[in-house]
């Protein structure tokens, strides 16, 4: 879900909204000390987040499962050695630009084996970790009167996804998603998805029973999945809204720059648009 504060941003939701790609969502939070809060201007995909991300590549001449093994500068442009899913031969092709929608530390590993100072000039972001647990369970009971997402007083969270406009589970059961603190999933960094699922399933169920009233059992737990975001959270945001470099037709945008959330990368790379769109008419 996007947290939409932004005039431009909530422009471009509506368009969304318009093309049945999501919809704005009111969740309601309980908060550790028994109160709730509801936020508005949440906007999620429907019936998916990637429901967004194919609303704007319609028109765009877009590779998916393009894996970039290899990439140099010369006064042409850039050439990208390129593997494509399920091919055994990688090919080499030449491109004006390279645009890395990444996190400067992801950006740099790809970046600074070919050219060390090319990012040299970005801006320092550090970033925190962040261990997800997936869950599906199985309900004897009538949930309509869930908050939709419980915080906890250690920084965990509970959203419950199956209340999201757009998402359809069976009868009888609801999805949840457990967001670690950034704390524990530091500590966590080098677990296995088998050790955190055991760990903060059960975190997960003691949540609904101690703040919610909710007694699940295990055995009720019908599917888990734990995931671990590496770089999920910037702790201390660029004030820039992008990195680019002309003479290298070279730049960098996502969270990080200008903020920390979803609605900032979205801008990052608006802003990395614009920058591109200058440079060029620029040059001509």
């Amino acid at each position: 879900m996007i947290h939409v504060r932004n005039a431009t941003v909530a422009q471009i939701a509506e368009r969304w909204v318009e093309q049945h790609a999501a919809q704005w969502w009111s969740p309601i939070t309980l908060h550790p000390d028994g109160s709730r809060s509801q936020t508005e201007r949440v906007i999620v995909g429907t019936p998916s987040m990637s429901s967004i991300t194919q609303a704007l590549s319609v028109g765009l001449d877009l590779h998916n499962s393009v894996t970039v093994t290899d990439l140099s500068h010369d006064q042409q442009g850039w050439l990208l050695r390129l593997k494509h899913y399920g091919s055994t031969e990688a090919t080499t092709e030449r491109f004006d630009r390279v645009v890395l929608a990444m996190p400067i530390p992801q950006a740099s590993r790809i970046i600074a084996p070919q050219d060390p100072s090319a990012l040299s000039e970005c801006p320092t972001i550090s970033y925190e970790p962040t261990w997800a647990c997936m869950m599906t369970l199985q309900v004897g009971e009538d949930l309509c009167t869930l908050p939709d997402i419980v915080d906890t007083d250690d920084g965990d969270r509970v959203v419950f996804a199956h209340r999201k406009p757009g998402h359809t589970l069976p009868a009888g059961t609801t999805a949840l998603v457990l967001h670690a603190n950034h704390a524990w999933s530091a500590s966590y960094r080098d677990a296995s998805p088998g050790e955190v699922c055991s760990i903060l399933g059960q975190r997960a169920l003691d949540i609904m029973q101690n703040q919610i009233g909710v007694l699940i059992s295990r055995p009720q737990i019908l599917d888990q999945q734990a995931h671990r975001w590496g770089l999920a959270r910037a702790t201390n945001p660029a004030c820039e809204s992008h990195w680019y470099c002309p003479d290298r037709s070279l730049g960098c945008c996502s969270d990080g720059f200008g903020g920390s959330d979803a609605e900032s990368a979205y801008l990052s790379g608006i802003a990395m648009a614009r920058a591109i769109v200058a440079a060029q008419a620029h040059r001509d």
